[in-house]
């Protein structure tokens, strides 16, 4: 049970990662914040300067620290023609012919190699699938879907072990995150 109402950090926070990480030349930031059915808080973190990726993950109240500082949503603005919640479809003639022609929506991107420095990730509803594609392949179509609200409504997560195998789920409340915002 926490000693106060409400969780103590929210989404875009810079936090600290006590006595785990000490080195950390990243700037930790609060993603999302799940609350409890005993009224716990934890809080997803991911290193926005991409430099220590092996930090990220779900961390409890005592395991952080406040810097006070924050950062601004266009953190994870999307580099190029696109950003999040853009309606797009997906050139007739590109190789995966499963979503080839696909309308589907803009949720997040990825860095990707020399040939295409980014990626996007793109949800299609209709096929209940996602996937990264490269830019080129493409169209918006000038539409957005609509920005998520938090509604209250508990969710569930797989609780995966590091050799893959699955320990159990858990149940929670997504409080605020990234989403609501983008």
């Amino acid at each position: 049970m926490t000693d106060h109402d409400g969780p103590r950090f929210r989404v875009f926070d810079v936090v600290q990662i006590e006595d785990v990480a000490p080195d950390l030349t990243g700037q930790m930031v609060v993603g999302e914040v799940r609350r409890y059915d005993d009224n716990t808080y934890r809080y997803s973190v991911w290193d926005v300067d991409r430099n220590s990726d092996d930090w990220n993950g779900l961390y409890g109240e005592i395991q952080l620290a406040h810097t006070g500082e924050r950062v601004d949503k266009s953190v994870l603005d999307i580099p190029g023609p696109f950003t999040h919640r853009d309606i797009v479809i997906v050139s007739a003639d590109y190789e995966d012919r499963d979503i080839a022609g696909q309308t589907g929506v803009v949720e997040s991107w990825y860095e990707g190699d020399g040939v295409h420095p980014v990626m996007i990730l793109v949800r299609f509803d209709e096929l209940a699938r996602s996937d990264v594609i490269v830019v080129g392949a493409l169209t918006a179509t000038g539409g957005q879907v609509p920005r998520p609200v938090p509604d209250g409504r508990a969710t569930t997560s797989a609780i995966v072990a590091t050799d893959g195998s699955l320990l159990g789920r858990e149940d929670y409340v997504i409080v605020d995150g990234t989403e609501f915002y983008l």
